[in-house]
């Protein structure tokens, strides 16, 4: 099926070292998707309470955009799913 996404599981690659269902991921990899996900989860939670009125800082607010971004980005480029990702599309909509 053409633009097909497919899901690999966290902390797997593209390059074929830890692609597969069932291999054995190292412990960075699985730490490295961990932190990510950790950190994805503490930025949408913080974003989250500037759009409900209980924060003001405009550059915090841009701040967390950025960071939230870059975890995406990092996400993304490593086929991982952080672990809140199905609030993100809400967070990201209410942001616009």
């Amino acid at each position: 099926m053409a633009g097909a996404i497919t899901q690999r599981p966290p902390g797997s690659s593209a390059g074929g070292a830890v692609a597969g269902a069932g291999q054995v991921h190292t412990a960075s990899q699985r730490q490295s998707y961990v932190n990510n996900s950790v950190h994805i989860s503490g930025v949408a939670t913080r974003l989250a309470m500037h759009i409900a009125g209980h924060r003001s800082d405009p550059y915090e607010f841009v701040q967390l955009c950025l960071a939230l971004s870059r975890g995406i980005d990092h996400a993304v480029a490593n086929n991982e799913v952080p672990a809140r990702a199905q609030e993100l599309p809400l967070v990201l909509k209410q942001v616009e």
